[in-house]
C-alpha cells in the first residue's frame, strides 16, 4: 500500500502524537465504565446524540493473541476499511458490558452461546471524545485491551478468520502492512502495548476550539490563517470540511491513505491516479503516517487554485511543492525529483519537455538555487527552494501543486456526507451557533474597543501604582459615562471602599498580620505618615460602624445586578474559602493583584466561605466588598454555606462582630452583611466550560438556566441542606 514513509519517532511519542496525554475530564460524559465482572451502570439516565449513520458512540478493543503474536482487526463497514473490532453504544449500554458482548461475538467458534475463544479481562486503555460541528455535544469513543487466554476448555483454534474478525501479525498491524487499514489506531495502540508503553486510562478530546484553531480572522493572525483567506474558506466552510471530515473518517481519529484516497475519489479525484500518493505526503507536513484535520484543511487550501503563490501564502506552498516532490520523503530534492518538477513546469507552460529541454532548464534552476553542479549528487533543501521562489530567481512554481477542479465549489456539489444540521432528529434548540463561537467567549478571543482612560498612573518598580492622576478633561470626552463613573469611583480618596482598604492596610501593619508595602487602594500622599495606634482600632464606633453599614448597602446594590450565576472570561484566579485570614488575603494581594483596582489583566473568583473559625472574618469581608466595588468586572463573590445566619451564629461571625463593636452595632453590621449575603451570586461559569461553586455540582437542576430563575434575596437558602 503506498504511503509515505514512516518518521523515526519514538513508541512514546507516537502514542502521544495520536492522543494519549490526559486532559482535564468535561463533565459530558456518554457512559459509565461498569465494574468488571457485572454490566456496566449508569449513573445519569439520558439520550445519547443522534448525528446520523456516522457518528455515534462507540466501544472498540484492541485484541492480542500472544502465543502467535497477532492482532484482530474488521472491516468496519461499507466502503470503509479494516480497524478494531467495535459496537455502537445504545442508552443503556455501559462501556464495560458493551465490551464483553462484542468479544464474544468477534471470536465467535460455532454457532452455541458459549462457543467463543477464551479472553482476558478487558482493561480500558483510551477515552477519546469528539465535539459534533453545530452542536454542544460530544460522541465517546473508549478503546479497551483483551488477550487471548487459550484456556483449554475453549473450543476451535485461536487466529482462524471468521466472518468478522481477521487475524494480522502484530509487525504488519505496526507497520501498517494491512490492505484498507482505515485509522493509525490499531498501529499506536498495538505499537504502544507490545513496547509496554500504554498510560492505562488516558483521555483526550478534541473540541471546536481545537478544529477552529485557523480561521479566516481578519487581521489574520497566523501564515495559516493568511492561506485561508486567500484561497477563500470562509468559516463556514471550515465548519463544513470539519464535518466532511470527521464522517469520514470516524472511527478513527485522523486520515490514512486509503481514507483519503477514498474521499479524494468521492469529490472527483481518479482513484488509480499515482499522484494522489504525492498529494498525500504533500498534506503531511507534521511527517506521521497520518493526516490530522488541520492538515487536511490546509492541504485543500494551499492546492486550491485561487491560492496566492506570494507572501506567506506562496511561503507555505513552497513547503507543500517540496513535499510533493520529495518522493523518497528524505528531506531534500535529488536529481530525479528536480527533473520531475522541471519537466512538470515546462508542461504547465506548454513549453518543450522533453530530456534535452529538461536537461537545459535543470542547469539553469540549479545555478539559481546555488547548487553546485560539479557535485555529482546534487541535491536541494526546503530551504534553498523557498529562498529562490522569494526572489524569483527560479520561476513557474505557481502552477505546481493545484487541484484539477475548485475544490470548496466540488465538496458542495458532491455532498458527499450530509450537512449534520439538516440530519432527522438533531438541531432545534441543540444547535450550536458556529457564528458565536468563532467570536470566541475569552477577553482574548473577543474584538476589542478601547477607550481613553480617566486616570493615568505611574507603576514603581515594586510593582505598585503610584501617582494617580486625572487625564484632561477634552481626552476623554468620548470614553463612556458608566467607563468614567467606574474609574472616578475606583481613584476617589473619599471613596468608602478605598478609605476601608487604606484602614484595613494599616490594620494589619499594627496587628503584625504581614509586613508588606503599600500596594492598593488610594496611597498616601508623600511624606504623610501612618495614623498612630491606626483609624480602625482607635476611630469613633459609631462613625466607622455607619462607614461599614454604607459599604455593605453598596455591595447589596452591586450584587443585585448580577445573575445568579456569573459568567467570566479567563485569565482568572479562583481562590477557595477564606475563613477570616486577613494575612493571606494580604499575601495575595501583594502577589496576585498588586496594581488593582483597575490595572490587572486577570479576574479573581472567590468561592464563599469568607467569615467564621478566622478571627478576622469581619475585615476579610469588608476588604473583599471594597474590591468589588471599587473594581466589579475583576473581582467576583459567590455564596459558601457559611454565608447564612443561622450558621455564623453557632460559629464565629456573629459573635465576632458582638465583641468589635458591641452587642447593638456589631448586630447592625452583622445583619447588614448578611443582607447583601442574601442577594450574592452563588455560581459562576469560566469560558463557559468551567463551573464553579462553593459546594460541589447541583443534583436537582441539569441546566445553567434554571440556575439563574433561583429567586433573590434568600435568607435561608436550602442549596447547602
Amino acid at each position: 500500500m503506498p504511503r509515505p514513509a514512516k518518521s523515526a519517532r519514538t513508541t512514546k511519542d507516537r502514542a502521544r502524537a495520536i492522543g494519549f496525554p490526559k486532559k482535564s475530564p468535561s463533565l459530558e460524559s456518554t457512559s459509565s465504565i461498569g465494574p468488571p465482572g457485572r454490566p456496566g451502570r449508569r449513573d445519569i439516565p439520558f439520550e445519547p446524540p443522534a448525528f446520523g449513520p456516522n457518528l455515534f458512540d462507540c466501544c472498540a478493543t484492541l485484541i492480542y493473541c500472544p502465543r502467535h503474536n497477532n492482532f484482530g482487526l474488521t472491516r468496519i463497514g461499507e466502503g470503509k476499511g479494516m480497524w478494531l473490532p467495535y459496537v455502537p453504544l445504545r442508552p443503556s449500554d455501559g462501556w464495560y458490558a458493551a465490551c464483553v458482548s462484542r468479544l464474544k461475538q468477534v471470536l465467535s467458534t460455532g454457532t452455541g452461546p458459549k462457543q467463543y475463544l477464551s479472553f482476558s479481562q478487558p482493561e480500558l486503555i483510551h477515552i477519546f471524545r469528539l465535539q459534533v460541528p453545530d452542536f454542544c455535544q460530544f460522541v465517546t469513543r473508549v478503546t479497551f485491551l483483551s488477550q487471548l487466554t487459550h484456556e483449554e476448555k475453549s473450543s476451535g483454534n485461536c487466529c482462524q478468520p471468521n466472518k468478522t474478525l481477521h487475524w494480522f501479525s502484530a509487525d504488519d498491524v505496526i507497520n501498517q502492512n494491512v490492505a484498507d487499514l482505515w485509522g493509525p489506531e490499531p498501529c499506536v495502540f498495538g505499537e504502544a502495548f507490545l513496547h509496554n508503553a500504554i498510560e492505562k486510562g488516558a483521555y483526550t478530546e478534541y473540541t471546536m476550539r481545537d478544529a477552529m484553531r485557523y480561521m479566516t480572522r481578519d487581521p489574520p493572525k497566523t501564515f495559516q490563517d493568511e492561506m485561508l483567506k486567500s484561497a477563500n474558506f470562509a468559516d463556514k466552510d471550515i465548519n463544513r470540511l470539519y464535518s466532511e471530515f470527521i464522517q469520514h473518517c470516524y472511527p478513527s481519529q485522523y486520515m490514512v491513505f486509503p481514507s483519503f484516497v477514498d474521499y479524494m475519489s468521492r469529490i472527483g479525484w481518479p482513484a488509480a491516479d499515482r499522484d494522489l500518493e504525492n498529494v498525500y505526503r504533500a498534506f503531511g507536513f507534521n511527517h506521521m503516517s497520518y493526516l490530522s484535520f488541520h492538515e487536511f484543511l490546509l492541504g485543500l487550501a494551499a492546492m486550491d487554485k485561487q491560492t496566492h503563490h506570494g507572501g506567506h501564502p506562496g511561503e507555505l506552498r513552497c513547503g507543500y511543492i517540496f513535499r510533493y516532490y520529495d518522493t523518497n520523503n528524505d528531506g531534500v530534492l535529488d536529481n530525479i525529483e528536480m527533473a520531475r518538477m522541471i519537466y512538470d513546469i515546462l508542461r504547465l507552460k506548454n513549453k518543450p519537455h522533453d530530456d534535452d529541454s529538461v536537461e537545459k532548464e535543470m542547469v539553469k534552476n540549479y545555478q539559481a538555487l546555488g547548487v553546485n553542479l560539479n557535485d555529482p549528487s546534487p541535491v536541494v533543501t526546503d530551504t534553498q527552494l523557498l529562498r529562490a521562489i522569494g526572489t524569483m530567481s527560479f520561476r513557474g512554481t505557481s502552477a505546481l501543486f493545484r487541484a484539477p477542479f475548485p475544490i470548496l465549489t466540488t465538496i458542495s456539489a458532491k455532498r458527499c456526507y450530509e450537512s449534520l444540521t439538516h440530519i432527522q432528529g438533531v438541531g432545534g434548540e441543540q444547535e450550536l451557533k458556529v457564528c458565536r463561537r468563532l467570536k470566541g467567549i475569552c477577553s482574548n478571543c473577543k474584538n476589542k474597543k478601547f477607550t481613553i482612560a480617566v486616570h493615568c498612573a505611574r507603576v514603581a518598580p515594586e510593582g505598585n501604582i503610584v501617582e494617580v492622576q486625572e487625564v484632561l478633561p477634552e481626552e476623554i470626552a468620548q470614553t463612556p459615562k458608566d467607563r468614567r463613573a467606574m474609574s472616578l469611583i475606583a481613584f476617589s480618596v473619599e471613596n468608602v471602599a478605598n478609605r476601608m482598604i487604606e484602614w484595613l492596610r494599616d490594620y494589619s501593619e499594627v496587628a503584625n498580620l504581614g509586613n508588606f508595602k503599600r500596594s492598593f487602594g488610594t496611597r498616601r500622599k508623600p511624606g504623610e505618615k501612618q495614623k498612630a495606634g491606626n483609624y480602625w482600632i482607635t476611630s469613633d464606633r459609631t462613625a466607622l460602624a455607619n462607614a461599614i453599614i454604607k459599604l455593605c448597602a453598596d455591595m447589596e446594590n452591586i450584587f443585585k445586578r448580577e445573575a445568579r450565576c456569573i459568567k467570566i472570561n479567563s485569565p482568572v484566579y479562583v481562590l477557595g474559602d477564606t475563613h477570616g485570614n486577613l494575612r493571606d488575603i494580604m499575601i495575595y494581594e501583594r502577589i496576585l493583584w498588586r496594581k488593582a483596582p483597575n490595572c490587572v489583566s486577570a479576574s479573581y473568583l472567590f468561592l464563599g466561605d469568607f467569615v467564621d473559625r478566622g478571627e478576622y472574618g469581619l475585615e476579610c469581608i469588608l476588604y473583599l466588598f471594597s474590591c468589588k466595588i471599587l473594581s466589579p468586572e475583576k473581582f467576583w463573590l459567590i455564596r459558601g454555606n457559611h454565608e447564612l445566619r443561622s450558621i455564623q451564629a453557632v460559629f464565629t461571625f456573629q459573635r465576632e462582630c458582638a465583641d468589635k463593636f458591641g452587642k447593638n452595632l456589631g448586630n447592625s453590621i452583622w445583619d447588614a452583611i448578611n443582607r447583601a449575603f442574601d442577594v450574592m451570586p452563588i455560581c459562576a461559569v469560566v469560558d463557559e466550560s468551567i463551573f464553579c461553586a462553593h459546594g460541589g455540582i447541583p443534583t436537582s437542576v441539569t441546566k445553567i438556566e434554571d440556575l439563574q430563575n433561583i429567586p433573590t434575596p434568600l435568607a435561608e437558602p436550602d442549596v447547602w441542606k
